[in-house]
């Protein structure tokens, strides 16, 4: 249908997409006699694919393995082996690398990068947030945002979002510092979700580490010893690398040691929240992942920590306790004066 209204003016490729839609199937061979169509007009087919990973997903007997296979050596034939390859480029995008979600390559199976480009969406650099918040923001009150956003780019948005609509607010209306922060943490709680559901066990047991750790480090008192996770963490450098390429721990040094803290104090905030709602059944089938990364006695020892966060839930930092950089970059109790 999209591909229709773009040739509006152009009745016989029209006619063309009409024909190859009342056939009610699309294959490699359709396809093609389209583009060669198309490229015999002088035109040329950019095709954008988003959640590119659900097609590489079982979905009950209608979409086995097979279907998976099929579908995507009639993407490559179309994309790499056609002559008709000349009128088409593919754009997709994907929650995970597709050497990570596709199935496994076969002996003499042409590998992913045979075939396709692979370009991380990368967080925002200092530079980038700079020319994002300076045009709106002053430099204390950029810092507070970049606080609970880090450099990703969607809880920058929100952040900025969120203040904007407040500044266009008229006296009188104006939106308290705690609204702010209620707001802020009900836009990204979903967001938070979806990094936890795409990040494997082991990812995950990380950020558990890392927020724990940092926990302990801005209590008042010793409550639980995590001492040594530093050297638990060093052993995991590539899962590590992953979650910092994707914007949601970065390295920093504590006491002259390299150490991983969250890029936004919201996001560790959300897994400390995890692991309080977490339970005993929940904890169990954790331990074998902790186990992966540690031995027993440093697993009584992160046990020991969650056990303590279960009965002391109201230690964790709030919300209004995060976001303490913007409150004092702005005046009294509002957003925006």
């Amino acid at each position: 249908m999209i591909l229709r209204e773009q040739l509006e003016g152009e009745p016989a490729l029209q006619s063309e997409v009409d024909a190859f839609r009342e056939q009610n199937k699309t294959t490699k061979d359709n396809l093609r006699r389209i583009l060669g169509k198309l490229g015999r007009e002088g035109k040329f087919l950019l095709l954008l694919v988003d959640d590119y990973n659900t097609a590489l997903i079982q979905h009950g007997e209608q979409y086995t393995n097979i279907e998976i296979n099929t579908f995507l050596s009639e993407c490559r034939s179309l994309a790499y082996h056609s002559n008709e390859r000349r009128y088409l480029s593919m754009i997709v995008a994907s929650n995970r690398p597709l050497n990570e979600l596709g199935p496994a390559l076969q002996s003499g199976s042409s590998p992913w990068y045979n075939h396709y480009l692979y370009l991380p969406l990368k967080p925002f650099t200092d530079q980038e947030i700079r020319s994002l918040l300076e045009r709106e923001m002053t430099p204390p009150l950029q810092e507070g945002v970049r606080e609970i956003a880090g450099n990703n780019p969607a809880l920058l948005q929100i952040a900025g979002s969120l203040l904007h609509q407040n500044k266009l607010h008229p006296t009188g209306e104006n939106q308290t510092i705690a609204a702010f922060a209620t707001e802020f943490e009900r836009s990204t709680r979903q967001h938070f979700q979806t990094i936890w559901q795409l990040s494997d066990e082991i990812e995950q047991a990380l950020l558990m580490l890392i927020a724990l750790s940092n926990l302990q480090g801005r209590l008042h008192n010793k409550f639980y010893d995590l001492t040594g996770i530093d050297l638990i963490l060093h052993q995991k450098e590539r899962e590590l690398t992953k979650l910092e390429e994707q914007g949601i721990i970065m390295q920093t040094l504590k006491e002259g040691k390299k150490a991983y803290v969250f890029t936004s104090s919201l996001m560790e905030r959300w897994v400390i929240q995890e692991l309080g709602n977490s339970d005993d059944l929940a904890l169990k089938n954790r331990e074998k992942i902790f186990l992966n990364l540690m031995n027993q006695q440093q697993l009584g020892r992160v046990k020991t920590a969650i056990h303590w966060l279960w009965t002391n839930k109201n230690e964790v930092p709030s919300v209004l306790e995060l976001i303490g950089k913007i409150v004092k970059a702005l005046p009294g109790g509002l957003l925006f004066g």
